[in-house]
C-alpha cells in the first residue's frame, strides 16, 4: 500500500513522519495522526475580497506523546515541507503556522 508521508526540513536534513502501522521507505517516525484536504482557491484579483490574497494549504496533524514531535522538530515556521508519496511530492511548501498540545498542528502553505 502507498501511503503518504510528511516532510519537514532542518538544517538541511528531512525529517519524515509516516502513520503508524504503515511502512514506509526510509527511516522515518511513526507520528503522523492526519492529513488535511488541501485548501486552494481559484485567483481572482479583479474581484475585490474573492480569494485574491490566499494561497494553497494544507494542515498535517502528529501525535505529540511525552513531547516527542515537539522535542524533534522545536519551533519550525518558515521551513520547508511537503507530502510525499511513493509516487514523488504531492505538496510543497512551508510552515505557517503551528499549534502545540497533546497532538502538533502545522499549516503548510504553498
Amino acid at each position: 500500500m502507498n501511503y503518504p508521508i510528511f516532510a519537514l526540513e532542518l538544517d538541511g536534513c528531512w525529517l519524515k513522519f509516516h502513520r503508524q502501522g504503515t511502512t514506509p521507505s526510509g527511516a522515518s517516525y511513526p507520528l503522523l495522526s492526519e492529513i488535511g484536504t488541501l485548501r486552494s482557491t481559484a485567483r481572482a484579483a479583479h474581484l475585490e475580497g474573492i480569494g485574491a490574497g490566499e494561497a494553497p494549504n494544507i494542515s498535517v496533524t502528529l501525535n505529540n506523546p511525552k513531547r516527542r514531535a515537539s522535542d524533534l522538530i522545536g519551533l519550525p515556521l518558515r521551513r520547508r515541507a511537503r507530502i510525499e508519496d511513493a509516487g514523488g511530492v504531492l505538496f510543497e511548501g512551508v510552515v505557517s503556522n503551528i499549534t502545540y498540545g497533546n497532538t502538533l498542528t502545522l499549516e503548510i502553505s504553498a
